[in-house]
């Protein structure tokens, strides 16, 4: 899969415990945010699919 770069500002307290977050799930902290991106949009569509089909 070919991925793009993007800058993303971030508060710094949730920076830190992503990055303890990703140190604990033995991943990158750029990986542990597509990871969460990842989940929420599964998430998100799941939840849209069963009320508007």
């Amino acid at each position: 899969m070919k991925t793009k770069s993007y800058s993303l500002r971030i508060d710094p307290t949730l920076l830190t415990m992503l990055r303890k977050i990703a140190v604990y799930e033995n991943r990158s902290i750029n990986r542990q945010i597509v990871f969460i991106l990842q989940q929420y949009v599964v998430s998100f569509q799941k939840m849209h699919s069963e009320t508007e089909g």
